[in-house]
């Protein structure tokens, strides 16, 4: 089964516009659920490998505590900025892992980091 790549901005939802304009935004601990529900997803379909961007708040860490034994799950071995750099260098060191295709959790520039170099992979 081919692997799959996770980017999860702990920053995502959080900007000034949310805050001052009372919007709504997502709090670490209810992204840390949605990834454990797209982990069990995961694992229902047959993946059997998921490689994650690491963060500043652990998101991914976290949520994989709940991974069954049969998912294989690893961080990237890289250094976080939690800066747009972050996203962009995790998903060109996915592309080269060869990763089937890419979940993101974020906003507008989560994403547009992500296609930019995920030209032939799926999101």
């Amino acid at each position: 089964m081919p692997t799959v790549g996770v980017i999860a901005n702990p920053s995502a939802g959080q900007d000034i516009r949310r805050l001052v304009a009372r919007g709504w935004n997502v709090p670490a601990n209810e992204k840390i659920n949605v990834l454990r529900r797209v982990f069990a997803g995961l694992d229902a379909v047959g993946v059997t490998r998921i490689i994650a961007m690491p963060d500043i708040s652990n998101l991914c860490a976290v949520a994989q505590d709940a991974t069954s034994d049969k998912l294989s799950f690893e961080l990237l071995d890289m250094n976080v900025f939690n800066d747009e750099e972050d996203t962009s260098t995790a998903a060109n060191l996915m592309v080269r892992d060869g990763v089937a295709c890419v979940v993101t959790l974020g906003g507008d520039g989560t994403n547009r980091a992500v296609a930019a170099q995920m030209v032939n992979v799926p999101m």
